[in-house]
């Protein structure tokens, strides 16, 4: 069920973004990975000031994380073993992680969408048709929506499996701890040293 959900991010960006120009595509692309790259910097800052220790929000992630959770190996790569700041308890570790990581998903997706909604709006005000391309600006525009979508599918499948810690979403732990694509990206975690 998580695949196909992968699945299909990968597809739906790929086929939005590979119908602009190239040039559309380029900034489409740069800006989904420029938003995920910026929202991991300031998640960390949102996260101290909007949600600090004992606000109403984290009281209330830190009551849902499900005390018992399923060995999902996948979930692993991204939680460290043990608590790494000296203010909480593991909960509270494991609130501010699910929090931060929300926070980078949202800001990409909110980035994504509203890239996509200005240029469909230009195209609009301005009536631009269809142009033809060549080949080499369609491959371009082919090869950027691939690599939005592979990015965007990353984020989803990191997103439902920080979710599984979360009462409301243990219906999810399953599906996910079954997911290749979920355990490849756990993989490429652990190798590239983001655990």
């Amino acid at each position: 069920m998580v695949d196909v959900l992968l699945l299909a991010v990968i597809v739906w960006c790929a086929l939005g973004v590979r119908a602009r120009s190239a040039y559309d595509a380029l900034a489409v692309t740069g800006g989904v990975v420029a938003a995920g790259y910026a929202a991991v910097q300031a998640s960390g800052w949102v996260i101290e000031h909007w949600f600090p220790e004992g606000s109403p929000a984290m009281t209330w992630v830190e009551r849902h994380v499900r005390a018992q959770a399923d060995p999902v190996m996948a979930r692993a790569a991204w939680i460290p073993p043990e608590p790494t700041f000296t203010w909480g308890s593991h909960a509270q570790w494991i609130a501010v992680h699910v929090l931060q990581y929300l926070f980078v998903v949202m800001s990409a997706a909110a980035v994504l969408l509203m890239f996509l909604a200005v240029s469909w709006l230009s195209d609009a005000l301005w009536d631009r048709a269809s142009r033809p391309r060549g080949r080499m600006r369609a491959a371009m525009a082919w090869a950027c929506g691939v690599f939005c979508g592979l990015y965007v599918a990353a984020l989803t499948g990191v997103a439902l499996a920080n979710l599984t810690w979360l009462d409301a979403f243990s219906w999810v732990s399953d599906a996910v701890r079954h997911s290749v694509g979920v355990k490849v990206l756990a993989g490429l975690a652990q190798w590239r040293g983001f655990s």
